[in-house]
């Protein structure tokens, strides 16, 4: 319950921290204190927050006086960091809440009142000021879910929860005051279980059926009527994505969309926004390809004269990432543009080329195929084809994890801040592990994760949500995705002199070159 009123700031994963000055309490005690001893890693830690060098000064006030002005403002937040005058609390997020079913397709999840919670798309914030409102809900709950709740709001940790059986009254008296106050609030979410096998014999006609679940209702009840069967309607978002869709039929229709596109950014000044961050994240959890073409970013001398491979190869298969022609396209034919979108760091030295590659003719040979890299496809890789190259293969479904991705993001990051390729060597891996009391096991999901970045290019900037990171805006912006990546895998590669061969080719070529003027 925020009702302290400390400013909540929010990072690159989607984590929200409670920040607290000097040596106040935070809203909650039971909340997660981020704690740094070195300034390497705090500034870490500061750079990736969602707060731009302007807003600091407002969010510190009197504190920042303190630093030296000259110094980058990250250093000078983390100077304060360390010294523990500012600190920052982890908030429990709301996508990571139980959802409990109330009606078929329908749930509801609980959250503290936190303005900045990324929320699910389409949640629906449920009114519950009124007290008679909030005890109809609460009386409703069964006791399990009453004490998920308490963990998913703060209340009691995970730890707690598996040892400790809840005070049911109090449980219900504390939630019905909390969501009265508005300190916690309840949201209506799209909620789709998985559906039985086919050959299995569902007896659940509707969520409210699922033992332990109960029918909630959400004040007030809507009168009775009789149902009506109405046709089924495309979601609005799906609408949307429909209409902004791009399907070029062959090579040279794509060539002269990316034309188009150029004219438009020169024009207008600026990138257009082709989907919005809620129209991706929809796409990408949808983990399919229906796109004819894929496209990747080369740098050029990798293409050695058409004896080069569109990918890396080890042990004679071919891997690559890349994304949708229709995912890239309104980024035209600037370099700068297409690397900041697909996370990739633009190198000013370098020449690059963009392959367009007709992603069936690559699939159709055998032992070849391309998926949406999410934690789940990753993993179901792994397994199949280096699962025996993990130093810890036992730890897989836990090294492929929003947690241990955070971790090897911050560790990565600050070992790349000691020494240029410091992520790789043993010394800095040690020392790095040594200053910050890194577990055994913390240590094995490390190596686990380095070694599938050099299996599978799945380096430190992977989300695991079937998008890039957006490189575009490093001091923090409300747009954290690039765009839908793809990861394919070729058992059977071809040099890209053979691939552009014949009179129907899988690839064509095309030289990328920045728009004069254009600040990227």
């Amino acid at each position: 319950m925020n009702t302290s009123h400390h400013p909540i700031v929010n990072d690159s994963f989607g984590n929200c921290y409670e920040l607290v000055l000097g040596y106040n309490p935070p809203s909650d005690c039971r909340r997660e204190c981020h704690r740094f001893t070195d300034t390497v890693y705090a500034m870490q830690f500061v750079a990736r927050l969602n707060v731009t060098n302007q807003q600091w000064p407002a969010l510190l006030g009197r504190w920042l006086s303190s630093t030296n002005e000259h110094e980058y403002m990250a250093y000078r937040v983390a100077a304060l960091v360390v010294r523990g005058v500012v600190n920052f609390f982890k908030i429990p997020r709301l996508n990571e809440a139980t959802p409990i079913p109330i009606e078929l397709g329908k749930a509801l999840v609980f959250s503290p009142a936190v303005e900045n919670t990324p929320t699910p798309f389409a949640a629906q914030k449920q009114q519950l000021s009124k007290r008679a409102d909030a005890e109809a809900l609460t009386e409703s709950l069964t006791p399990t879910q009453l004490n998920q709740i308490q963990v998913d709001c703060g209340f009691i940790s995970r730890t707690q929860a598996s040892f400790s059986p809840p005070d049911e009254q109090l449980a219900r008296s504390q939630l019905t005051d909390a969501l009265v106050r508005g300190d916690i609030w309840a949201w209506k979410i799209d909620f789709r279980p998985h559906a039985p096998s086919s050959n299995t014999k569902s007896e659940v006609s509707s969520a409210a059926n699922i033992p332990g679940n109960r029918r909630i209702p959400l004040a007030p009840e809507p009168a009775s009527s009789t149902p009506t069967q109405a046709a089924a309607r495309p979601a609005p978002i799906e609408t949307s994505i429909a209409s902004k869709k791009t399907a070029p039929q062959n090579f040279a229709e794509a060539k002269q969309q990316l034309a188009k596109r150029r004219v438009q950014i020169q024009n207008e000044g600026k990138v257009p926004e082709k989907y919005t961050q809620e129209e991706l994240v929809h796409i990408a959890s949808q983990g399919e390809i229906n796109e004819k073409y894929i496209v990747r970013i080369i740098e050029t001398r990798h293409i050695k004269d058409g004896d080069g491979y569109l990918g890396t190869i080890e042990n004679g298969a071919m891997k690559y990432w890349s994304t949708t022609f229709d995912q890239l396209e309104a980024n035209d034919t600037d370099p700068r543009l297409i690397c900041a979108a697909t996370g990739k760091a633009y190198k000013p030295e370098e020449e690059y080329t963009l392959a367009i590659i007709d992603k069936q003719q690559v699939m159709d040979k055998d032992g070849s195929y391309t998926f949406v890299p999410t934690y789940k496809n990753m993993s179901n890789f792994t397994k199949q084809e280096i699962a025996g190259d993990l130093p810890h293969p036992e730890l897989l479904e836990e090294t492929l994890s929003q947690e241990t991705s955070e971790k090897y993001f911050e560790a990565v990051t600050a070992m790349e801040s000691v020494e240029k390729g410091g992520s790789k060597k043993s010394a800095i891996q040690m020392r790095y592990f040594e200053s910050n009391n890194t577990s055994e096991h913390d240590q094995k999901l490390f190596e686990n994760r380095a070694t599938l970045q050099s299996e599978t290019g799945a380096d430190e900037h992977f989300l695991g949500n079937g998008l890039t990171k957006n490189m575009r805006n490093p001091d923090g912006d409300t747009n954290p995705y690039g765009v839908v990546e793809t990861f394919s895998y070729d058992k059977n590669p071809q040099t890209l002199r053979q691939m552009q061969a014949g009179d129907n080719p899988a690839v064509t070529t095309i030289k990328l070159t920045s728009i004069q003027g254009l600040h990227a």
